[in-house]
Formats: C-alpha cells, sequence, structure tokens
C-alpha cells in the first residue's frame, strides 16, 4: 500500500507537469502563437507518455490527476488541430487518450473555440467568427446522439451545450 500511495504521489506531481504545459499551449494559440503551441502540445505529449509508461503497476491510477491532464491536453491538441487545419481529429489521431478524456477535451474546446471567436468579433474578423460557430454547431449536434451516462462527462457536455 506504501509503494502505491508513493507511485499515486508521483503520479500526481508529475500530471502536473502536463496540465501546465498544455493550458500555456491553450494561451499560446489564443494568442497565435503556433510555434510555441506546438511545442508545448508535443512536451506534454511526451510527459503523458512516460506517465502511462509507468502505470503498469497501478493501470488504475491513470484515472484521477493524469486523466485530467489527458483531458487539457486533448483540449490543447484538438484546438490546435483546427486552428491549423479547420478540422476536428479523431481520437485515433491523439493516440493517447480514452474514450471519455478525448470527449472532454472535445467539450472543452467549444470553450476555447468560443473564446477565440470572441477575440476574432473584436478584430472584425467575421470569417473566424463564422467558423467558430459552424464547428461548435456541428459538436453539439454530435454530442447530442451521444447518451452520457450521470458522471463528469454528463456534466461536462450539460455546461458546453
Amino acid at each position: 500500500m506504501v509503494e502505491e500511495d508513493d507511485a499515486r504521489e508521483q503520479l500526481i506531481k508529475r500530471s502536473r507537469d502536463v496540465l501546465k504545459a498544455s493550458k500555456q499551449a491553450i494561451y499560446a494559440l489564443q494568442r497565435s502563437d503556433h510555434v510555441k503551441a506546438t511545442a508545448l502540445i508535443e512536451e506534454g505529449k511526451t510527459k503523458a507518455l512516460e506517465l502511462l509508461g509507468a502505470l503498469v503497476v497501478y493501470p488504475h491510477l491513470r484515472f484521477g490527476a493524469l486523466s485530467s491532464a489527458l483531458e487539457e491536453w486533448a483540449e490543447a491538441a484538438v484546438f490546435s488541430v483546427f486552428l491549423k487545419e479547420g478540422r476536428i481529429p479523431t481520437m485515433a489521431e491523439l493516440e493517447i487518450l480514452t474514450r471519455d478524456e478525448y470527449l472532454g477535451g472535445v467539450m472543452d474546446f467549444c470553450g476555447e473555440i468560443n473564446r477565440f471567436a470572441v477575440l476574432a468579433a473584436t478584430r472584425r474578423d467575421a470569417k473566424s467568427v463564422y467558423s467558430a460557430r459552424e464547428v461548435v454547431d456541428a459538436l453539439l449536434a454530435q454530442l447530442m446522439l451521444i447518451e452520457f451516462r450521470n458522471g463528469a462527462l454528463r456534466r461536462k457536455y450539460g455546461e458546453s451545450a
């Protein structure tokens, strides 16, 4: 039990590195610093892969701090791909996520794209505002098709809708 608790504490501490890099990437993306954002997203993925590799002994420890950090990483990665390519990457493209981490990141992306639209509107960039509206509408239409059970994703869906 002591070893598992130590592993848990280390995972929590190191998960903060993934979370921090992801939040900084989102901040950079909102300010159109794509070079910095890309580096931070890669840094977050590298650190996440290290942590996932260390879960061999206690795989259940993924669900907590690490899962939350991966959700934030997914949000940053989705936002980055959308800004670069105008599309939402699939869960398979992002490679390291569970279904819930991916969906949580996509739902949080809706909030980021709304902030992006507000910033675009202040620049009178109607094309970006329209694009943001279209992607949020399309995502919400798809999310409505999913039967979320009571839990974190149900609450998050309610917030993003």
